[in-house]
């Protein structure tokens, strides 16, 4: 890509014979300008999600009542508009209903209603951008603050006490490490799901903060999970070149966004943990995967040849694959 061609600069106008001007540089407006239109374009793309959930619980409705009712007779136009409004009073139109019968009826209510959401949810994931964004900017922002004698600062409202996200400190960790902390935070800043402790009761204290880093693998588990597990190693027993080819064939699978949960002691310890977020995977070339990390004395952006595991006693590959949605 040529100068010319970059972000700040205007392409040069060739007359024949003549030498090319210089590219014009952005003015200082035309850098507001432009800071601007990128804000406006993410306030649209929150809208379009929005109205693609809206879409979505118009076609859950119809579901329903297509469950409910039968799916034999012929709806009228005016009941079928009924079940198709968007929250503002826009008429969405017969085409959501019609189509939720045409999925019940080839693949049965159940299936159809899985594939959906998850064609849904795919489209609504994080792109590979925006988590590498989150992972840079969290390092660059609050990098000192995940250290262990840091104070902790998190976007995520959800956390208790977290009264203005990203300026109150989060209290608690004083001490400890944080790489669990980290990484949720940067996949909640990108837009993903992240899990929370429910607690047992409203008397719970732990109601509410992130899991333990032992604890994540349990949000791999059940329809209602927020992780895939893409891979586990348990390394204790086998010699290093076991454990390099594991970890090499681990690495292979990893993405940008997922997590990789190192283990270098007892699985009862908490400390015994490392968690990893993957921001970008170049095994087929060197052998390494990059990543962003939460280390003892900040969080750092670095890199983890393969050698770098061969000393867990244990490795696990969680993927991310819910998006957030604020407003429900």
């Amino acid at each position: 890509m040529t100068k010319a061609h970059q972000p700040g600069a205007v392409r040069p106008h060739r007359v024949k014979g003549a030498e090319p001007t210089k590219p014009v540089e952005r003015a200082p407006d035309q850098q507001k300008l432009a800071k601007v239109l990128l804000g406006v374009d993410e306030v649209a793309k929150k809208e379009l999600k929005r109205l693609k959930r809206a879409e979505q619980k118009v076609r859950d409705r119809a579901v329903d009542k297509i469950e409910r009712d039968g799916d034999s007779s012929e709806p009228s136009v005016g009941h079928e508009r009924a079940y198709a409004v968007k929250p503002d009073g826009t008429d969405f139109g017969v085409a959501g209903v019609l189509l939720a019968k045409q999925e019940i009826q080839a693949h049965g209510l159940e299936d159809a209603r899985r594939q959906r959401e998850a064609e849904e949810e795919e489209d609504d994931l994080p792109t590979l951008e925006e988590i590498v964004t989150a992972a840079r900017q969290r390092v660059q922002r609050f990098g000192r603050n995940y250290g262990v004698n840091g104070l902790w600062k998190s976007p995520n409202p959800g956390i208790p006490g977290n009264i203005k996200p990203d300026e109150t400190a989060v209290g608690g960790l004083m001490g400890h490490w944080k790489s669990n902390h980290f990484c949720l935070d940067t996949l909640y800043q990108a837009g993903f799901e992240v899990p929370a402790i429910e607690g047992e009761g409203d008397d719970d204290e732990d109601a509410g903060w992130y899991p333990m880093a032992a604890d994540l693998v349990i949000y791999a588990q059940g329809p209602a999970r927020i992780f895939n597990s893409v891979m586990s190693l348990k390394l204790d027993s086998r010699t290093r070149k076991q454990r390099r080819a594991r970890i090499t064939e681990l690495l292979r699978l990893s993405k940008v966004g997922d997590l990789i949960v190192h283990r270098y002691g007892p699985e009862e310890q908490s400390d015994s943990y490392l968690v990893s977020l993957v921001t970008g995977n170049r095994m087929e070339e060197i052998d390494e995967v990059e990543c962003a990390e939460a280390c003892r004395d900040r969080a750092r952006l670095l890199s983890h040849p393969v050698n770098d595991l061969v000393d867990a006693q244990g490795v696990l590959l969680l993927r991310p694959i819910r998006p957030r949605y604020d407003d429900e």
